[in-house]
């Protein structure tokens, strides 16, 4: 299939966006859906996409399907489109090479998220501002291997930079990994307050799930301690 040039995110010649001014807060990232006009050359179309913090977010998918092209490959600084518009498998079709599956969660299992969107092991906030940009994923996707959401690993990895990206109204704190624990649990067993806080009185984490070993997240705080007087009383 015949390969288009290389448009850097963001910076493509010859389209005009127009978009309203969005609200921010200050410890939030506030997302006001607004439908953008996309213009190149004499040919001109619509899309939906997010104003976030004053700064327009654009799905490149859907904005080079309706040109006619889909998206061939992402990186951190640039998407490449190639011709031919991605299509949606009609109702009771069977969908095949597809790598992400809806969950019950509300989330997507992605094959390798942790890898694909990591630099040096660790998740790289820019690689998954691109890739929910991009719509290849979302802030709820999930790890097909570990079960772990980008919440998990955020959490596992002290990774604030990603969560200022993911940490959206629509964010699900309840998603149980493969060990069936949450990222309350793992806040917990790696005694991490901030995100423990977070949990608790931001998002109003579930602390009455259970994970494989049949424990709820205070079952890892130690008796005494802040986080399990914490929990305790959160739980009441």
């Amino acid at each position: 299939m015949k390969k288009v040039s290389t448009f850097a995110l963001g910076l493509i010649v010859g389209v005009t966006l127009t978009a309203g001014t969005a609200v921010g807060a200050a410890t939030y990232l506030k997302a006001i859906p607004k439908t953008v006009k996309i213009v190149v050359g004499n040919n001109q179309s619509s899309v939906e996409a997010m104003n976030v913090n004053n700064k327009l977010y654009v799905p490149v998918r859907d904005a080079g399907n309706s040109f006619g092209y889909s998206v061939a490959g992402v990186t951190s600084s640039a998407v490449t489109f190639k011709e031919g518009a991605t299509t949606t498998a009609k109702s009771g079709d069977a969908t095949k090479n597809v790598s992400t599956a809806t969950t019950k969660t509300g989330g997507e299992y992605v094959q390798g998220l942790h890898d694909k969107y990591s630099t040096e092991g660790k998740l790289d906030a820019n690689k998954i501002k691109v890739g929910i940009a991009a719509g290849e994923i979302t802030a709820n996707s999930i790890d097909k291997e570990t079960g772990n959401s980008l919440l998990h690993f955020v959490v596992l990895e002290d990774n604030f930079a990603v969560y200022s990206i993911i940490k959206v109204n629509a964010l699900n704190v309840n998603v149980q990994n493969s060990s069936g624990q949450t990222p309350l649990m793992l806040a917990v067993i790696n005694e991490s307050i901030f995100y423990q806080g977070e949990l608790t009185n931001q998002y109003k984490s579930d602390a009455t799930i259970k994970d494989n070993a049949g424990k709820q997240a205070i079952d890892y705080a130690t008796k005494g301690t802040s986080t399990y007087n914490g929990l305790q009383g959160y739980m009441m």
